[in-house]
C-alpha cells in the first residue's frame, strides 16, 4: 500500500486515503467509497508460486516494482505473513477472490512463508488446524496446497457464498493495540459474554485459550480473535494457530495476569468467574488433540527434524 502511494507521489498518507485504497477489497462487510485504486481484475487463473515470489521480493526490499496482482489481492487481511485473497475450487485452481465467484469456487485466504517463519510453515499451520478441530475448536475449512511450495489456505468466514458478513476483531471492538501486550484473556471472555450472551460461546473462547497455552501459540494478540454479526453477535471461527514464542517468551494476551507460565490455578479462577464447570475435561480434550502432533506431522510429510524441534521447543508439557 505504501509503495502504491509513493508511486503516486503521496508522502503523507491519512487514514481516509488508506480506506479509499481498500475500497471494496476488504474483509468483513464494510466497503469504502470513492475508491482510489482499481478494485477488481478478471477471473483469470493465477499462479500461487509467482505471487509468493513477488511477496518475498516486497518483504526483502529487492524489488521496488509493484506487482499488480499482489497489490490487488493482498486485500486488508493484514498480519505478519504475506497472504492473498483468492477463489479456490476443488482442484485448487486459483482465481481472483475480489469479486463474486462462480458457483464451483469458494472464497479463501492463502498464506505465503516469510524468512522469520518456521520451515514448512504452511504444513505446520495445517496440522495445527487439524489438532484444533480435534480439540473441539471451530475453524473454517482448511487446505494444504501443494504447488512449487506448500501453502496453507483457510476458507474466509466473512463470506457466505458471495454474501459479505460483518466481522470485527477484538482489537477493533475494544480499541486495543495488537502490536503490544495490551489485554488479558479475562477481557476476551468478558467481551464474548457481553456480545453473545451464550455460555456455549464462552466455553468455546475458553477452549481457544487452552489450546493456545497447550499448543504454545503465544502470538495470541487481540487481532487474532474476531466476532461476527449476522442478526446477532457470535464468535468468529478460530484462525492463526501456530507454535510461536511470543514477545520475550510470553503470551501476548496474559492468563489471569500471567504471560510466561500460566498455571492451573489461573485457569480455575477464570473458569469459576465464567461458570466453566468442566475445566478438567476440556484440558484433557485439548491435550489429547495436541498429542497428535508427531503422528499428523509425519502423515503430512513434515521433516523429522522439524517435528522433533517443535515437540522439544514448543510442546514440552504445558499445564502438566
Amino acid at each position: 500500500m505504501d509503495r502504491a502511494f509513493r508511486k503516486l507521489g503521496i508522502k503523507t498518507i491519512t487514514p481516509l486515503e488508506r480506506l479509499s485504497y481498500m475500497g471494496e477489497r476488504t474483509m468483513g462487510a464494510l466497503t469504502y467509497h470513492p475508491a482510489k485504486f482499481q478494485q477488481s481484475d478478471n477471473l483469470s487463473a493465477l499462479q500461487l508460486s509467482l505471487l509468493a515470489e513477488k511477496a518475498q521480493q516486497v518483504l526483502t526490499g529487492t524489488n521496488e516494482e509493484i506487482f499488480p496482482e499482489l497489490q490487488l489481492l493482498g486485500g486488508s487481511s493484514g498480519g505478519a505473513r504475506p497472504k492473498v485473497i483468492v477463489g479456490l475450487n476443488k482442484e485448487n485452481n486459483v482465481i481472483s477472490g475480489l469479486d463474486d465467484l462462480p458457483s464451483d469456487y469458494e472464497h479463501y485466504l492463502v498464506k505465503f512463508p516469510q524468512n522469520q517463519d518456521l520451515e514448512d510453515a504452511g504444513a505446520i499451520e495445517y496440522v495445527y488446524s487439524l489438532m484444533a478441530k480435534q480439540a473441539g475448536i471451530f475453524l473454517p475449512k482448511t487446505r494444504l496446497i501443494q504447488k512449487q511450495q506448500r501453502y496453507f489456505a483457510i476458507k474466509r468466514f466473512d463470506r457466505e457464498g458471495n454474501q459479505r458478513i460483518h466481522t470485527h476483531t477484538l482489537a477493533g471492538l475494544i480499541h486495543a493495540d495488537h502490536r503490544i501486550p495490551s489485554c488479558d484473556y479475562d477481557t476476551y471472555l468478558q467481551v464474548t459474554q457481553i456480545l453473545t450472551e451464550q455460555q456455549v460461546a464462552i466455553k468455546q473462547a475458553f477452549k481457544r485459550m487452552l489450546f493456545n497455552i497447550i499448543a504454545h501459540n503465544r502470538d495470541d494478540h487481540v487481532k487474532n480473535f474476531s466476532f461476527m454479526f449476522n442478526k446477532q453477535w457470535q464468535l468468529a471461527p478460530a484462525y492463526d494457530l501456530m507454535p510461536t514464542t511470543g514477545i520475550a517468551g510470553e503470551h501476548t494476551m496474559s492468563i489471569n495476569g500471567e504471560g510466561k507460565h500460566p498455571q492451573l490455578k489461573d485457569l480455575k479462577i477464570l473458569a469459576e468467574k465464567y461458570n466453566v464447570s468442566d475445566l478438567s475435561a476440556m484440558i484433557e480434550q485439548v491435550k489429547e488433540a495436541v498429542s497428535q502432533w508427531s503422528n499428523l506431522a509425519k502423515q503430512y510429510e513434515i521433516k523429522p527434524r522439524i517435528i522433533q524441534a517443535i515437540q522439544k521447543d514448543y510442546l514440552k508439557g504445558n499445564l502438566s
